[in-house]
């Protein structure tokens, strides 16, 4: 003889749903946000080691009269390649020439850990900003990582 009354506690299945279903939309938008967030931060922290590769190699040259062609030669930078200064698990920084009046240096960078470093990035001694070079990215993303630098 007990009824359901009008004051009963507790959620029905239809609003559980309508709940549920409005956490999957948050998360379907929010988790892509997050990852490129991440993505975009990773980048800019290699641009920013390109930054001072090319400044370490401005005063290399201000003291030798030449680029340094080895980077571990440039103050600061420490790896386990020979060519080879890593920041991480995401990024490989090299000088890829370098003569007396001339460098390049490039980065190059797996930001999904796909075993594919997809997002490079090069500068020389003719740019004071870097630069993206070999194609259109395929990790998932294209954009500038600081705005005002292409």
């Amino acid at each position: 003889m007990t009824s359901k009354t009008k004051n009963s506690r507790g959620f029905s299945l239809v609003e559980l749903m309508v709940v549920l279903a409005i956490v999957g939309i948050l998360a379907a938008v929010s988790i892509p946000a997050y990852v490129n967030h991440i993505s975009r931060t990773r980048q800019a922290n290699a641009v920013q080691t390109m930054l001072e590769i090319r400044s370490a190699q401005e005063m290399y040259y201000a003291e030798y009269d030449r680029y340094a062609s080895n980077i571990h030669n440039l103050g600061g930078f420490s790896g386990t390649g020979t060519y080879y200064y890593s920041s991480g698990r995401y990024y490989r920084f090299s000088v890829a020439t370098a003569t007396t009046n001339t460098f390049r240096a490039i980065a190059e960078g797996d930001l999904n850990l796909d075993g594919n470093r997809t997002d490079r990035w090069e500068i020389t001694d003719a740019l004071s900003q870097p630069r993206t070079y070999g194609g259109a990215s395929s990790e998932g993303f294209q954009f500038s990582a600081i705005k005002g630098i292409l």
